[in-house]
């Protein structure tokens, strides 16, 4: 059994491992720090109108709310990852809160790629939960040798008939 030091060190390389994708560098070099403009005196209401029913933006509760939703998955996931029982206090669990924290937007903040960060965590998200997956795959299916037929059976999900001796 590994260390917590050894597992957490291999959570933030796997963490590093995916920083190195196009996806996440973009995510960490984009700031959301263009204010948003009213509209102008010249635009009338009906382009109002049109420019609002041709970008329906969700509102910033319920972006809030995604983040909020995928921010708890990820933690979650890096439970599973680190055998500790604090892993809230593991540095990739620190990292992705920060990040979470500093490309947070406002109301007075108008991010022109809001759904960037969204998008780079539910990868991460996916990517995590995959490699979960994978490993209880793994284990379930692993090749350790020969299986009796009750085994394989129970495995397939056939029932043997009962032979009463």
């Amino acid at each position: 059994r590994s260390t917590p030091l050894k597992s957490q060190s291999k959570t933030i390389s796997n963490l590093r491992t995916f920083s190195t994708t196009p996806l996440f560098t973009t995510l960490i070099r984009l700031r959301c720090k263009v204010r948003a403009r009213p509209f102008g005196k010249r635009q009338n209401q009906l382009t109002r109108r049109k420019i609002s029913s041709l970008s329906p933006e969700p509102s910033d509760s319920t972006c809030t709310k995604m983040a909020t939703k995928t921010l708890r998955r990820l933690l979650t996931e890096i439970k599973h990852i680190t055998p500790e029982a604090h892993a809230n206090d593991s540095l990739a669990a620190k990292y992705i809160t920060a990040q979470f924290r500093q490309f947070e937007t406002t109301e007075q903040q108008h991010c022109r790629a809001r759904e960037e960060m969204q998008f780079a965590a539910n990868t991460y998200l996916c990517y995590l939960e995959s490699v979960r997956k994978l490993k209880e795959l793994n284990a379930t299916y692993s090749g350790r040798g020969e299986r009796s037929i009750r085994e394989t059976a129970d495995m397939v999900g056939f029932k043997l008939p009962h032979d009463p001796k």
